[in-house]
């Protein structure tokens, strides 16, 4: 398997793409523009949504630097900007998606779960729909202290979640109150800035979720002999997965880090492109279309991003736009699981 881009590639990438990232002020509500502009294929772009807002992760994360690489792409083939900025994870870019029509989001099943049934918001956000899978997000501890070995030896310790509002917070602490561990500390903060943390010896674990390799686990591979990947057992990971069936286990390979011996089992669930309703179907049609059309291009510069394959639909969680719908279709896969009213 490929190995990710080191942080310092990662940062090159996102510097040499920032201009397909807009950088002019938000659009104007759908209705104030009556103009429109042609994507291809006979596709009706409406000038107020050539230029969109965005929801990813923090900045030197996996999510921020796959929406700044997919945002050249799309730019090239449908003359659609986005303004590319670090988000709050995926419990955040629900809230950010479904309060506003023209902001395009990346999020997690577990979050869309939440989100459409009110579980943590003030609000039920069932007017978002799904557009195209990105990548299993896969739990991981990581830390420096050779004498952490499992999820259990967080007891008394400072864990860091990364932002206050990423997808992996409700899953850590759901683990951390089934299994009976009392952190001393709790702490958010970008993922970039836990990394200094952790070297410093100001938090003892960093918890993530997201693709594999970590960036920030083979910058800290690169200095070390050894990182301390901390274990969960199965068994314990099977009863979180009984009382929240959108979480599943998938294995992080051997060979995706020095500090692995063998497979490493942990807790996951897939994340997945996201916009609202409200979003005009051949929007949605060209925007699926474009992360397939140029999917060779994408996974060259962020290898996690292999997972976007079309086989890899059936695995989000939620309904699905009409507009990405139209794009399977037409491919030959039957979504009709996802439609609206199914959920």
């Amino acid at each position: 398997m490929k190995k990710m881009l080191s942080l310092l590639l990662s940062g090159m990438l996102i510097l040499s793409l920032l201009a397909g990232c807009g950088t002019a002020s938000p659009p104007a509500p759908s209705g104030s523009s009556s103009g429109s502009s042609s994507a291809g294929g006979g596709l009706d772009i409406p000038d107020s949504y050539t230029l969109l807002n965005t929801a990813s992760g923090s900045s030197g994360g996996l999510w921020y630097t796959l929406m700044v690489c997919y945002s050249e792409v799309l730019k090239n083939d449908t003359g659609i900007s986005l303004q590319c900025e670090p988000g709050g994870g995926g419990t955040a870019n629900m809230n950010a998606v479904g309060v506003d029509d023209h902001t395009f989001g990346f999020t997690n099943n577990a979050a869309m779960y939440c989100g459409m049934n009110g579980i943590g918001y003030d609000q039920k956000f069932d007017n978002v729909r799904t557009m195209f899978p990105l990548y299993p997000s896969i739990q991981l501890f990581y830390a420096v202290d050779p004498n952490l070995k499992t999820i259990y030896d967080l007891e008394d310790k400072i864990v860091c979640l990364g932002p206050s509002g990423g997808g992996v917070v409700n899953m850590t602490l759901q683990e951390f109150e089934t299994f009976g561990i009392h952190p001393r500390e709790v702490v958010y903060m970008a993922y970039a800035d836990a990394l200094t943390a952790l070297k410093d010896g100001t938090i003892d674990c960093v918890v993530d979720a997201g693709g594999h390799p970590n960036a920030s686990v083979t910058e800290l591979e690169t200095t070390m002999d050894r990182v301390s990947l901390l274990t969960v057992p199965v068994e314990d990971m099977e009863k979180i997965h009984e009382a929240a069936p959108y979480y599943s286990v998938f294995p992080i390979s051997a060979d995706l880090y020095k500090s692995l011996d063998e497979d490493l089992q942990m807790l996951g669930f897939y994340s997945i492109a996201i916009c609202t309703e409200d979003f005009p179907d051949d929007v949605v049609y060209a925007m699926t279309k474009a992360a397939y059309d140029n999917y060779d291009t994408i996974v060259t510069n962020v290898a996690s991003a292999k997972d976007i394959a079309l086989e890899n639909v059936q695995y989000m969680y939620g309904p699905m736009h009409p507009g990405a719908m139209r794009y399977y279709e037409e491919q030959g896969i039957d979504v009709s699981a996802f439609d609206p009213g199914n959920f």
